[in-house]
């Protein structure tokens, strides 16, 4: 029975550091990509790209609205 337990314990132990391990090199990953002077013109194109493409769903959406209108609450669509 001890042995089960020991055996068990070892293992809880292993995949723990097995964790600590994992989480340490995703922090530290991270901190390298936020610190990285080097990458600042990708996160600004990213940036512009990510403000286009809202700006754009946001027209998208706005038209869908604007083409729809209701008869008793039912939607009926402009086609």
């Amino acid at each position: 029975m001890l042995k089960i337990i020991m055996c068990h314990a070892f293992q809880a132990f292993g995949i723990y550091m097995v964790y600590i391990n994992i989480l340490n090199w995703i922090t530290n990953q991270i901190f390298e990509l936020t610190t990285d002077t080097s990458l600042l013109p990708y996160f600004f194109i990213l940036a512009a790209c990510n403000l286009f493409l809202r700006q754009e769903e946001t027209m998208n959406q706005h038209s869908l609205s604007s083409s729809k209108r209701t008869c008793n609450g039912v939607v009926i669509s402009k086609l």
